[in-house]
């Protein structure tokens, strides 16, 4: 041949160049080059042959590096792809989630006052609400979706792909951080249609407890129709009297669970046992320090449960709290004050003819809440007590407020006489017919 490039039947006159005279060069293309002087060979960088109809030779286009801008950019995308789409999966199949799309149980829901009290069988009543539910399911850990702890296929990929793009490691972090961390109950939550009550056993509960005979562990839960976690809300707090049941009193002759239904407002109950129909005012358990905050949080795990969804648990821990105490009731709504560990989170404390004592606690505690509201309605034998906690917040130049109803506006302090009112029927009839509902109407924040 003259120089030229071989031609036609000459190619394959072209001496074979094999992969034994090029050494290792099992991570490069290469193309072969005719040279009539000394045969040699020319590397091309990382290219491929690209052919053209109706010709026999090639032309060689350059293809992006993967370690270059592109490639990665490329990477990382279809990379963050994977994951999400294998975190999502691994929600999906996860037991709560199909726990949480099944069909709700049917549980005792009384829907008015009016059929709160059409019964007069309170014991098989009783009996009938007193079915404990099951333990709440354990909640995956967020860690499973890290991809510097999980071990899970998604944090395995992300692993893997986090070395190859080290520069890119924290935006990766951040994308893997976010998943389970989405707000699923502001796009899945609904407002629940019927209204659910139930008694249910607590490990939390103020009882059983050293020292006391009483051993009722069980905490009324009520969810109103209409409560959704997704919006605004409330967790009321119910601290019962001397001498009471939750079925026979608390639910049936004082109708708290049907007045939060009628206030209109998105709240929840938790009201728990104390004394069982005792003399006695003993807090129980909620005198140890950080009881109440346990309280509150398996609270939340089985307010969840009761209205049908395990997602609504963080939306239920986190809402603020007003704790509403009658008569002998004070004395567990000021240890949690003091000790409780939520002291925060609570929004309002009301006492209904309850300011027997531990006055100094209530006022420290407003002191040291100036956001929250404050009001104690009471009838005249116990109108000293409330003089004396008047006294002492104008020491510490505290304003406060004597009307004829509360007030729920934040900082507000409010002492309200009620005249010659029954103390035994202040829950149902206080400065107004079920006063609970009265005070519950005002927090416009929270209405449904």
């Amino acid at each position: 041949m003259d120089g030229r490039p071989p031609q036609g039947d000459e190619w394959s006159r072209v001496p074979p160049i094999r992969g034994r005279e090029l050494g290792s060069v099992s991570d490069l293309t290469w193309r072969r080059s005719y040279v009539p002087a000394d045969r040699e060979m020319l590397r091309v960088p990382r290219t491929r042959p690209q052919f053209e109809a109706g010709r026999r030779d090639a032309r060689v286009v350059p293809v992006p590096p993967a370690n270059g801008p592109l490639g990665r950019i490329v990477l990382l995308l279809s990379g963050a792809l994977l994951i999400l789409g294998v975190a999502c999966g691994q929600w999906l199949l996860h037991p709560e989630y199909a726990a949480s799309i099944a069909p709700p149980r049917l549980m005792v829901s009384p829907s008015s006052a009016n059929r709160m009290t059409a019964e007069p069988n309170v014991a098989s009543k009783s009996d009938r609400l007193a079915a404990s539910a099951a333990p709440p399911a354990t909640v995956p850990p967020a860690s499973t979706l890290d991809p510097a702890i999980g071990r899970s296929p998604a944090a395995a990929i992300a692993r893997a792909w986090r070395d190859l793009a080290p520069d890119l490691e924290a935006a990766l972090s951040r994308v893997v951080a976010t998943v389970p961390a989405l707000d699923v109950m502001r796009r899945r939550s609904s407002p629940v249609a019927q209204g659910r009550t139930k008694l249910i056993e607590f490990e939390t509960a103020p009882f059983p407890y050293e020292g006391r005979s009483y051993s009722d562990a069980r905490v009324l839960l009520h969810v109103p129709p209409g409560f959704d976690p997704g919006r605004p809300g409330v967790m009321i707090v119910f601290f019962h009297g001397h001498g009471a049941t939750l079925a026979r009193d608390v639910l049936e002759r004082q109708q708290v669970a049907a007045q939060v239904s009628a206030s209109g407002v998105n709240a929840v109950l938790v009201a728990p046992q104390l004394a069982v129909d005792a003399r006695d005012s003993s807090p129980g358990k909620l005198s140890e320090q950080g009881a109440f905050k346990r309280f509150v949080g398996e609270a939340a795990g089985r307010l969840a449960d009761l209205y049908g969804d395990r997602r609504a648990e963080q939306a239920l821990v986190r809402m603020p709290i007003v704790i509403v105490a009658y008569s002998g009731g004070y004395l567990s709504a000021a240890m949690s004050l003091e000790r409780g560990g939520l002291k925060g989170q609570v929004r309002g404390v009301v006492l209904l003819d309850g300011l027997y004592g531990e006055l100094d606690k209530f006022a420290d505690w407003i002191a040291g809440n100036r956001s929250a509201f404050f009001a104690s309605a009471y009838t005249p034998h116990i109108k000293r007590h409330n003089d004396e906690l008047e006294r002492l917040l104008s020491e510490r130049q505290i304003a406060f407020a004597t009307a004829h109803e509360p007030r729920e506006s934040p900082g507000s302090v409010t002492f309200v006489p009620t005249g010659d009112t029954s103390h035994r029927d202040f829950v149902t009839h206080a400065w107004a017919d079920y006063p609970i509902k009265d005070l519950l109407a005002g927090l416009r924040e929270y209405r449904l």
